[in-house]
């Protein structure tokens, strides 16, 4: 509810804007129940048009801080991105 949105976003970014076919997610309120009744943990797994897949994890859940990392996959390697820096 929270930042799932920023992944969601950066995930079309990287795969160009193409128009998402599917979509699922994990949601719920795993630790933070005496705090708040939104979510603190989702988990979404989408689907982009021309065989593209992004899986975005937001929580407020895990403990040890802020942890904004990205990890492109492809076909000749990978790379990864320390967001939080």
């Amino acid at each position: 509810m929270d930042m799932g949105c920023h992944g969601i976003e950066l995930a079309r970014w990287v795969h160009g804007k193409p128009p998402a076919r599917s979509a699922c997610a994990e949601v719920g309120t795993f630790v933070h129940r005496e705090r708040t009744t939104a979510d603190d943990h989702a988990i979404v797994s989408v689907r982009f048009e021309g065989r593209r897949l992004g899986l975005i994890e937001a929580s407020w859940a895990k403990p040890g801080g802020v942890e904004d990392r990205v990890e492109i996959v492809g076909s000749r390697g990978v790379t990864y991105a320390d967001a939080a820096r």
